[in-house]
């Protein structure tokens, strides 16, 4: 049974239903080991979804024995990626994580000792690479959800979900007329020019709006805008999986679990790079069964 204060905000028959939200943005390669970022959402622990990301590569000169190392740039570097000597000089034992950062200076503290000095300057060239498993991401695979609450709950009632594509990566300082645009930089336009453009009267610019063009013009202000990914999302739907009452149960430890999957034609698929997901389920927040609900 969850324990958190819910506002009761509509009127249904259900006992004490409760509406949690997930929105974030698929991102498999980003480095921070989920697989998605910018997850908001009240109620909601965390959401993994499959994870590739990238080895980030940098170069440090280190004494034998330190767990204290300086590096060249700390660019996506986060605690716990594995390190991993891209040398021959086998400098760092396997297995050495990143315990923690310290931007003022550019160093890092490692889980293990170095176990020699670099030869010679700029030093041994350093791989840095998040697991799954290190941030808590079961990493399943390519185009499966798995959405963890932070409470339990009596009753997985249902759910509904929406997905918005990506731009295409292409930012744009001008627009043709009657053709469809996001904000992607604001620049220093005034809401009366963006006006002027297309963005609906009285909307303030931001950053993800959406807008038709009502002339063809620059972008004011220096801001830019992008079309729509040609592709879009790559998806059609998302189902979930099995039987969610199994695995949101006072009786669980750790949080009602859902899983989710993207599909396209009947077919799992993931996401394209960029799409925002929202997530949404009704879960029961109450003991009493009426007429099995």
């Amino acid at each position: 049974m969850a324990n958190r204060s819910f506002t009761r905000s509509f009127y249904t028959l259900h006992e004490y239903p409760v509406l949690i939200d997930a929105n974030f943005v698929v991102d498999p390669s980003n480095g921070n080991g989920l697989g998605i970022r910018s997850l908001k959402g009240p109620g909601v622990q965390a959401v993994y979804m499959h994870a590739t990301p990238a080895a980030t590569t940098t170069t440090s000169v280190f004494p034998s024995g330190a767990t204290i190392i300086t590096v060249a740039n700390l660019t996506n570097l986060v605690v716990g990626e594995v390190v991993t000597d891209s040398t021959t000089s086998g400098n760092i034992a396997g297995g050495t994580t990143i315990v923690s950062i310290n931007p003022a200076n550019n160093q890092i503290t490692l889980s293990a000792a170095t176990l020699g000095a670099s030869a010679s300057a700029p030093g041994d060239t350093l791989s840095f690479a998040m697991t799954a498993a290190l941030a808590g991401n079961p990493n399943p695979p390519a185009g499966y959800i798995y959405l963890h609450l932070h409470d339990n709950y009596n009753r997985y009632y249902s759910g509904f979900s929406g997905f918005v594509a990506p731009v295409s990566g292409t930012p744009l300082t001008s627009v043709t007329a009657n053709l469809v645009y996001i904000i992607t930089s604001l620049g220093t336009g005034t809401q009366a020019q963006w006006a002027a453009i297309g963005l609906e009267p009285g909307v303030v610019p931001s950053v993800g709006a959406a807008f038709v063009a009502s002339t063809s013009a620059s972008v004011p202000g220096g801001g830019t805008v992008e079309a729509r990914a040609a592709g879009g999302s790559g998806i059609d739907h998302i189902e979930v999986v099995g039987d969610p009452n199994q695995t949101c149960s006072p009786q669980q430890a750790k949080g009602a679990v859902i899983i989710s999957v993207c599909l396209f034609e009947g077919a799992v698929t993931a996401p394209a790079t960029g799409t925002v997901i929202s997530l949404a389920s009704y879960m029961s927040n109450g003991s009493n069964t009426v007429k099995g609900e």
